[in-house]
């Protein structure tokens, strides 16, 4: 998302969608992926597990310092976390992304 500079999962949601950002992939499917999709694919997902998956990494990315970062050269360093809401084809999404030397989706509800 970073990359093509789209700030949202709707937005990103709407570039999938485009020839153009399917063909930087090889893709030749109508839909690549949709909120939907994902919704009726996972649906034997529970929030448990998707919450025990996500929360999994999370001690080894500590562990290994990577789940920070600084703000300047001299500063100390920061957990930073960005929350993005959407409402898609009638479902609520909130995302919190950890932002360190990696970024990782510490919360998808």
């Amino acid at each position: 998302m970073r990359f093509f500079g789209l700030t949202s999962l709707l937005s990103l949601d709407r570039e999938a969608r485009k020839k153009q950002f399917k063909k930087l992939f090889g893709s030749k499917r109508k839909i690549v992926a949709s909120d939907s999709t994902l919704k009726r694919v996972l649906s034997w997902l529970s929030r448990k597990m998707a919450i025990v998956f996500l929360l999994g990494f999370l001690k080894v990315f500590e562990k290994e310092g990577i789940s920070r970062k600084k703000l300047t050269q001299e500063g100390p360093y920061r957990r930073i976390g960005i929350v993005d809401g959407s409402f898609m084809g009638s479902n609520y999404l909130v995302t919190l992304n950890l932002s360190g030397k990696i970024d990782y989706p510490a919360m998808v509800e």
